[in-house]
């Protein structure tokens, strides 16, 4: 589908930066479902506390997804690699974090504009990484994906549903 009309831009300038980053439970047979107005509803998989919110550090992380195109089989490949800085010494999180790696998950990712991603709506996310800082005062977590289209971004109503599932902060 194309455009249906023109757009005007903003004129303000957004703040930018990632503000906390959501881990949810992933599953192929209920994935994450874009419409032309966003992701309006999430998975019945994302129920009341099935997504574990953490808050990453205000600068540094950025949201990358790239799209190529394969001639051959004329299909689009959009490859999400982000790394996100958690900041602090707290060794169990670290360790809980790491418990993910092997296991698909579906990443959430908001943004200082109020905004969030869905990053890994389709084919679920591997988190490959687990580093120390180069400060030592925190860790930073590498999560990559695969998908056939680009990140998708939460509609008002899923927005309401994804805060209902986060996990109560201990």
């Amino acid at each position: 589908m194309g455009l249906t009309k023109s757009r005007n831009i903003s004129r303000t300038a957004p703040m930018k930066g990632v503000k906390a980053i959501g881990f949810a439970p992933f599953s192929a047979s209920d994935p994450v479902i874009n419409t032309a107005t966003g992701v309006v509803t999430l998975p019945a998989i994302m129920t009341a506390n099935s997504i574990a919110r953490v808050e990453v550090k205000a600068t540094g992380n950025n949201i990358v997804d790239t799209g190529t195109f394969d001639e051959a089989t004329r299909t689009n490949e959009y490859v999400a690699v982000n790394t996100f800085f958690i900041p602090g010494i707290d060794i169990e999180l670290r360790n809980q974090i790491q418990g993910y790696a092997g296991i698909l998950q579906t990443i959430f990712i908001e943004d200082y504009n109020g905004k969030i991603y869905v990053q890994g709506a389709k084919n679920g996310c591997d988190v490959m990484t687990l580093a120390n800082g180069t400060d030592t005062q925190g860790f930073s977590v590498t999560i990559n994906s695969k998908e056939a289209e680009p990140m998708y971004q939460l509609a008002s109503a899923a927005i309401t549903d994804y805060n209902a599932a986060i996990m109560p902060t201990a």
